[in-house]
């Protein structure tokens, strides 16, 4: 019986080429101004639109290619516009959740801070993110005290 050495196989380095080649292709906004020399090197890329230089690493770059700061803060917003509720929609969201929390406020956001209203009818200071996680009113809870519902005088 014979034994077969296992050969490992190591695959090429990326030449400056063909980094420049995938750079152009994934973000032609961008331009490969530093030296190629691995993967996880951080090398200089500058942003055409915006004109700004960034070190970054190939394969970071390669992961996310949107650009720099910049070009990532605006496709952040994008993102953010693209997925907002109107107040309709948010209202009707609200009130699926049967949990008798009424908006009072305007929505402007997911985590933007704005006033409830419980069945009880404390109103109270929250995010839309806290309601859909199912925190409920603070002063129902507990959590809160409100003079006269439930402070040291009015509990047992």
């Amino acid at each position: 019986m014979r034994l077969e050495k296992e050969v490992s196989f190591m695959p090429r380095k990326k030449t400056q080429d063909e980094y420049e080649q995938q750079v152009s292709k994934l973000a032609p906004h961008v331009l490969v101004t530093g030296k190629y020399s691995g993967n996880r090197t951080p090398i200089e890329h500058y942003c055409l639109q915006h004109n700004i230089a960034w070190n970054v690493s190939p394969f970071n770059f390669l992961q996310r290619p949107t650009g720099c700061k910049e070009c990532q803060n605006e496709a952040l917003k994008r993102h953010h516009e693209s997925i907002k509720k109107s107040n309709e929609q948010f209202v009707n969201e609200i009130l699926a959740l049967g949990t008798g929390i009424i908006p009072l406020a305007e929505y402007r956001g997911y985590n933007e801070p704005m006033l409830f209203q419980c069945k009880e009818k404390h109103v109270w200071e929250t995010t839309p993110h806290d309601i859909f996680a199912g925190y409920e009113c603070p002063y129902c809870a507990g959590n809160r005290v409100l003079r006269g519902y439930n402070d040291l005088w009015t509990t047992d």
